[in-house]
């Protein structure tokens, strides 16, 4: 996160030139920590991928030190939702799997549950078909 290289065409009022890479790179450690805590290693540094990116472009795209700050905490909020959506997604695709584990299970093991589906079978069989 190079400043001189992007500050250019910026005027000396700028904001930006009192804005140092290190206090930007601090600025995202500290805005992404929270949701990042909770994340492997590997989704850890794909999340601050994307928010590098978003840092950049909220950096160079904003008129004032609080719009800049404003607009990583947007983009960190709509990331957390975007997060908490998957983990809710990930863990119904969890329990629908542990659900067919266990009904297969169940189909497996011979005893009094696979009993009590075949008589229920048969008694409904018995009543669409009286002797």
């Amino acid at each position: 996160m190079n400043n001189q290289a992007n500050l250019g065409a910026l005027g000396a009022n700028d904001w930006r030139l009192v804005v140092t890479a290190q206090a930007r790179t601090q600025n995202l450690q500290n805005i992404t920590a929270n949701i990042t805590q909770s994340l492997s290693p590997q989704h850890r540094a794909s999340v601050m991928k994307v928010m590098v990116q978003c840092e950049a472009h909220a950096f160079a795209s904003s008129q004032s030190s609080q719009e800049y700050l404003a607009m990583l905490r947007e983009r960190v909020a709509e990331l957390e939702q975007s997060l908490k959506a998957l983990a809710s997604s990930s863990h119904a695709a969890s329990a629908m799997a542990a659900g067919v584990n266990n009904q297969q299970q169940q189909q497996q093991q011979p005893g009094a549950a696979n009993v009590s589906v075949l008589n229920s079978a048969q008694l409904a069989q018995q009543a669409q078909n009286p002797a």
